[in-house]
């Protein structure tokens, strides 16, 4: 689902989701 979000997200929410998942680990 936050795949999905990322690919269709464009600016700064695709940026925030990445930053998102990449503290997390999902880089």
């Amino acid at each position: 689902m936050k795949f999905a979000l990322i690919c269709g997200a464009s600016g700064n929410i695709g940026t925030a989701i990445s930053k998102d998942l990449a503290q997390k680990g999902w880089s």
